[in-house]
């Protein structure tokens, strides 16, 4: 610890001179003293560090996907599986329209398959041109690529894991644009930040943010930012919401 004494020196009179033409006068005055303290003081080391920059911003939450589940052509509603609320895997069916269509199509199929392998048997042993055999198997191989079609439009599957948040028909309806199903994939969510113009430069893709929310006192979430977009407004979606 320092410690500085200033000392101020008061000369009433001239110590060890001679006052009035040079003769003493014996009374000399002593020198005054005054001392002042110091005051005390700590130090520290400085150092380079970085300095947290934290904004609040609200948001709004949404689905990390939905899905809006329809057949690709109009048709009779055979039956309905699941029901709004519902938790439904990736690949679960969820209705199931008018098959007529699929059984036509599968018999056509079966027929087609029977006389490529048939005609294969006389390719290989030269009773058939190659041109014969290769009209066949493209015939087979319509079939088959219509077939599939029909069967993932008359079993409706949903593509992702998720809850029906909406359902527009019920068994025995006809089918007329409007989705039979939706499906939101709630885990995780997405969330959607509007930044002011002066910080999106400090917002980087990789960034964590602590997020809470309103319907969950005193609980804190963390997320992770995956894309910085500019649409209306400075707009910042995060993912991988999970519970701090």
């Amino acid at each position: 610890m320092n410690k500085t004494f200033r000392t101020l020196i008061m000369l009433a009179a001239a110590v060890g001179m001679v006052a009035c033409g040079g003769k003493k006068t014996g009374t000399e005055a002593p020198a005054m003293v005054e001392e002042e303290r110091a005051t005390l003081v700590s130090t520290a080391e400085a150092v380079v560090m970085e300095v947290p920059q934290t904004e609040v911003y609200s948001s709004t939450v949404e689905a990390y996907a939905i899905n809006n589940i329809a057949p690709q052509t109009p048709g009779r509603i055979q039956s309905i599986k699941v029901d709004v609320g519902s938790f439904v895997g990736k690949g679960q069916v969820l209705a199931t329209m008018d098959a007529a269509q699929l059984d036509q199509t599968r018999l056509k199929l079966v027929n087609d398959s029977t006389e490529l392998s048939r005609l294969k048997s006389l390719y290989e042993e030269g009773g058939v041109s190659k041109s014969d055999y290769d009209a066949v198997e493209m015939a087979y191989k319509v079939s088959r690529r219509s077939y599939n079609n029909l069967a993932e439009n008359t079993y409706l599957r949903s593509p992702i894991s998720g809850v029906v948040t909406a359902r527009n028909y019920d068994r025995g309806d006809l089918y007329a644009g409007q989705p039979i199903f939706v499906v939101q994939q709630i885990t995780p969510v997405k969330l959607k930040v509007g930044v002011s113009e002066s910080d999106y430069t400090k917002v980087k893709v990789g960034n964590l943010v602590e997020i809470t929310v309103d319907a969950l006192p005193g609980q804190t979430f963390t997320g992770k930012i995956n894309k910085i977009y500019k649409e209306t407004g400075y707009m910042i979606s995060l993912d991988r919401l999970m519970n701090a």
